[in-house]
């Protein structure tokens, strides 16, 4: 258990209110915790996993929960939170959750969301941030489970801000129970599990929480949806129902991407260099249903996008490709789709692509959602940006025999390169490497193809 808080919270009122609220709700124990992570299979010996936590009533509870499970079987919790510097107390209230997690011997580090913040879209933009933030730093410490706490309620918002935005199958299934990244996976014991039994779990511990202003902000549509859900639940549309709704579409939908996943090793030949050949012919022969699905996957894959292509867009797609009626080429989801001799070709499409990025040594990148970099110790640093047609003019010049890499040429353009004075120094997927012509210039001696999203999805919660 963790200490009381040592302020107040900032809206006493509201806890007052909410303590009234749920007295009859039964608290989540540590038996019911311990089969909710059964889900996951088995964790190593003394088990490490890391926790976002905010301060705020789900994820210090689940911390709290997590805490206990990870003791009793030799191993720790670490709780990680993200200083999103979007309200001028975030700072505060991570000094503050630290303090409580420090207090109960749970280790506890503060990570900054360090640069310029968005200005749309806010509350999305900053998961999204926090996500790769504490990824990141799993990465680096070499932890591989973060866990997070999504709940039955963040389900059931997220199942009624995408019916709205007329969501299929896959988007109605809601988040992932298991989700894999290169830097760690993400594990999501709580899904099933209401927000009032959280709070409800805090409150039998005496342990007060913080809560977050922007939670009641009715300009964020997750806001207004959480109300409406509100209304909705009197009329019998409950968290646990909807949660079972979601249940049956995760389940169809992780049935669908083995599936899926094993069409695509009949139909496709993916390239460490990030793109693939695809018998479209064989795909289309799958039938329709399972071509469209894993020809949007495919392209999530090749694109590194984290979602796929809108439907209609992947229908016509799909059906071009059915009759064979691609000339010029389909842009669609990031990605190029170009008939060759061998079938169709799908590549990363040579536009929005990172910037220039100054790289030292010794430095890991992961650059335009697709390539895990590691750069050399020692050298002086370069610039990692795409090789583009220009470069990749320049470097055939010097060196004709580059001209008969497998790396189709429209591939080559989209391809990290490194940059030094404005000459290209290497490129490790055509085996292109001057750096030790210039003495100590530093080259990448780490390089791995690593999609934001793998050909096989994630993992879905079942009630």
């Amino acid at each position: 258990m963790l200490p009381p808080m040592f302020a107040q919270p900032r809206n006493a009122s509201a806890s007052a209110t909410n303590a009234n609220k749920m007295k009859s709700t039964p608290p989540l124990g540590s038996t019911e915790f311990a089969q909710l992570m059964t889900c996951f299979g088995t964790f190593e010996i003394a088990p490490v996993v890391s926790v976002g936590v905010s301060g705020g009533a789900d994820s210090l509870a689940f911390v709290i929960l997590l805490d206990a499970w990870t003791r009793e079987r030799g191993g720790r919790v670490i709780g990680l939170s993200v200083d999103h510097g979007l309200r001028a107390e975030s700072g505060d209230e991570a000094i503050q959750t630290g303090k409580w997690l420090h207090a109960a011997g749970i280790e506890h580090h503060i990570l900054p969301w360090i640069g310029q913040k968005p200005t749309t879209a806010i509350q999305a933009q900053a998961r999204l941030a926090r996500r790769e933030l504490l990824l990141n730093w799993c990465r680096d410490a070499g932890i591989l489970h973060l866990a997070m706490a999504h709940h039955g309620d963040d389900q059931a918002e997220t199942y009624i801000m995408r019916l709205a935005k007329g969501s299929g199958t896959d988007g109605l299934a809601g988040m992932p129970m298991i989700k894999e990244f290169s830097q760690a996976r993400i594990i999501r014991p709580l899904l099933t599990i209401e927000k009032n039994r959280l709070v409800a779990t805090l409150q039998a511990m005496k342990q007060d929480w913080i809560e977050d202003p922007s939670n009641m902000m009715e300009r964020f549509e997750r806001v207004r949806v959480r109300n409406t859900l509100m209304s909705m639940n009197d009329a019998g549309a409950s968290v646990q129902n909807i949660a079972s709704a979601m249940a049956d579409y995760g389940q169809t939908r992780a049935e669908l991407d083995v599936v899926c996943a094993s069409v695509l090793a009949r139909c496709a030949q993916l390239h460490g260099a990030g793109f693939a050949h695809l018998n479209a012919t064989a795909l289309c022969g799958e039938g329709d249903v399972l071509g469209i699905r894993a020809l949007g996957r495919l392209l999530l894959v090749i694109g590194g996008r984290e979602y796929g292509a809108e439907r209609d867009k992947l229908h016509r797609a799909y059906e071009a490709l059915k009759s064979s009626n691609i000339k010029r080429g389909i842009t669609l989801a990031g990605c190029r789709i170009i008939a060759n001799k061998d079938g169709y070709l799908i590549c990363r499409e040579n536009r929005n692509l990172p910037g220039e990025v100054v790289i030292n040594a010794g430095d890991a990148v992961y650059w335009d959602q697709r390539f895990r970099l590691k750069a050399s110790v020692g050298g002086q640093s370069c610039v990692l940006a795409p090789l583009g047609e220009n470069g990749w003019q320049g470097i055939a010049k010097q060196n004709p025999e580059l001209k008969s890499s497998k790396v189709p040429v429209v591939a080559r353009y989209s391809l990290p390169a490194l940059h030094s004075n404005g000459v290209v120094t290497q490129v490790p997927h055509l085996d292109f490497d001057i750096s030790k012509h210039y003495g100590s210039l530093l080259n990448l001696n780490e390089v791995a193809f690593s999609p934001r999203e793998p050909v096989l999805g994630a993992s879905f919660a079942t009630v």
